[in-house]
């Protein structure tokens, strides 16, 4: 991906048409049809500054426009048909947790305008530089990575084996939406050339007029992705649901348990109430985690009673799933096979607008089955979830990372989960600013978020200098200051505009607003930019640390988030 940028001759070029401008006024003198001729000269000044009006500088207060470009990058044979893709980059956000200081970075990719609206898709790393994204319609694209995302690639010709266009035919008055991609997973080394890929998905039974969560699989050229490849159907839940709706409880994330096993799990798939009793029956698909074994391809219920299970995890042999609650009731499970997690009868959580749940007699008591190892209440809407090995969080390793959506009001956030004795000791909450519906953790430590939707986010550790301010500010909007002003918005700001504040004499004396060069000038002698201020740091000598002092001013990260609606 390359970027551009033009030079700013905006300010030349001004001067330059202004003295067009003047010559042509003076000339004009001797002839008839001035006003002719200003006009003349005034379009022409006008249609220079708007030609060339580009930032020489990158302004953090814009987005930057990136475009691929069609030149082979890695995984794509030489003459394979490459579609330029644009993504925008967005300001880069800051957030303090409790061990580190977090730079959150937002790519949002164009998606095709043929597109139908919707959540879906997951991620899967190939190795150290890239990953294989898949939408909620099954359109591939290829992020490479040097030093974060350095292009987004379409991969046109590989495409997913999800029948949308056929259900969408024979259900016309049906909303879509949630007819999508749920997981995919890659097998195979780094030095392997053919990688296995396993993608579930929901598949339209045409001939019966029904709907199933289904698995496929196909083998992947590693230097060819831009290829079709053979999918070939390896399991399709029992019986096929009528398409009269498809909901959101699909479940469908899959894990490697063993060489010759794969795990999947399947939501209860309808959401009326007559139908959630599956959950607990063995005869049915729905509401299981489901067993399969790669060479046969025969299925076995692993565990039962379960009512959304959105992530999968495994981790030296143990099984972790994380699951949607109804309004509430999220959970951590550790999964035991052969029992029973509760559902429909048993949850943390109320039907929806309600204070009951549907077939329990205690409600808010997980009187049945399994309990959870945590739960959340109010909803969180959790989805995946990774552990944390690679080198970018050391003070994290071995954490669990749970994503979650919407939520009721505490969702688009990262949960860090630490336990200790098969208890949680630790569930930090980190805001990432929009829905999570998959993530992944590259080997040199970068975390990659997926939204379902067309956006991406990066999340990296950043130097600590920022937590020395939040010992006396705070940089939340709303809030009162410490021993020193509220930050939120400052750049931009009159100096010493906050009204509950003492600001110090020095202070006082100052005028005009902050910019980013007196903010620099500030940290870096704040004696010499304003003496006698009580400010009591020597200064910042480290251009770059100023720099990034200064960017997460311009771009903090809101700690409350304004999201009320409840989402799967």
């Amino acid at each position: 991906m390359r970027y551009t940028a033009h030079p700013n001759w905006c300010a030349t070029l001004s001067l330059s048409s202004s003295a067009v401008f003047l010559l042509l006024l003076v000339f004009s003198m001797n002839i008839r049809h001035i006003s002719v001729l200003v006009a003349g000269a005034l379009l022409l000044l006008v249609a220079i500054n708007l030609f060339f009006a580009s930032p020489a500088e990158p302004d953090l207060t814009r987005s930057e426009t990136l475009t691929t470009v069609a030149d082979t990058p890695s995984g794509l044979t030489e003459g394979a048909k490459l579609t330029a893709t644009v993504a925008t980059r967005e300001p880069a956000s800051f957030y303090l947790s409790s061990l580190y200081d977090l730079k959150l970075e937002n790519l949002k990719i164009a998606p095709p305008e043929d597109r139908p609206v919707g959540s879906g898709g997951a991620l899967a790393v190939i190795d150290g530089s890239r990953i294989l994204l898949a939408d909620r319609v099954g359109q591939f694209y290829l992020l490479n990575f040097d030093n974060g995302i350095s292009s987004i690639t379409l991969l046109e010709q590989l495409r997913a084996p999800l029948n949308l266009d056929a259900f969408q035919e024979d259900n016309k008055k049906t909303d879509s939406r949630n007819f999508r991609v749920t997981d995919i997973l890659l097998e195979g080394l780094d030095t392997d050339e053919i990688y296995t890929i396993y993608m579930s998905h929901h598949l339209w039974n045409k001939k019966e007029k029904c709907f199933t969560l289904s698995v496929s699989e196909a083998q992947l050229n590693m230097n060819s992705l831009n290829s079709p490849v053979d999918w070939h159907n390896r399991f399709n839940t029992t019986p096929c649901l009528p398409g009269r709706r498809v909901t959101v409880e699909s479940g469908g994330r899959m894990a490697t348990l063993a060489p010759d096993t794969l795990l999947v799990t399947v939501g209860i798939m309808l959401d009326k109430g007559k139908y959630w009793g599956m959950a607990a029956n063995d005869s049915f698909s729905y509401g299981k985690i489901i067993k399969l074994d790669k060479t046969t391809w025969e299925s076995k219920v692993l565990t039962k009673g379960h009512r959304n299970p959105q992530g999968l995890l495994v981790d030296d042999g143990k099984i972790w799933s994380t699951e949607h609650g109804p309004q509430g009731g999220d959970e951590l499970n550790l999964i035991i096979p052969g029992e029973d997690y509760g559902w429909p009868t048993s949850s943390y959580g109320m039907d929806y607008f309600t204070k009951l749940l549907k077939g329990s007699d205690t409600p808010g008591e997980h009187s049945l089955g399994v309990r959870p190892v945590f739960a959340w209440v109010p909803s969180v809407a959790v989805s995946n979830l990774i552990k944390l090995e690679g080198s970018g969080f050391p003070l994290w390793r071995n954490d669990f990372l749970v994503g979650s959506l919407r939520g009721g009001g505490n969702g688009n956030s990262l949960f860090r989960v630490r336990l200790h004795d098969g208890a949680v000791r630790v569930n930090e909450r980190i805001p990432s600013g929009f829905n999570i519906r998959d993530l992944v953790e590259m080997p040199n430590g970068y975390l990659v978020l997926w939204d379902g939707k067309n956006n991406l986010q990066t999340i990296t550790p950043t130097s600590q200098s920022f937590s020395t301010c939040t010992g006396c500010h705070t940089l939340f909007e709303g809030w009162p200051g410490g021993i020193g002003p509220n930050l939120f918005g400052v750049v931009g700001r009159p100096v010493g505009a906050i009204d509950d504040y003492e600001y110090s004499s020095a202070m006082k004396k100052l005028t005009g607003n902050w910019t980013r060069e007196q903010l620099d000038e500030f940290l870096r002698d704040p004696q010499h930019f304003a003496p006698g201020t009580s400010m009591e740091i020597d200064g910042i000598e480290d251009a770059n640390e100023r720099r990034e002092i200064i960017d997460r001013l311009q771009n903090p990260l809101q700690s409350v988030l304004d999201v009320k609606t409840p989402g799967n």
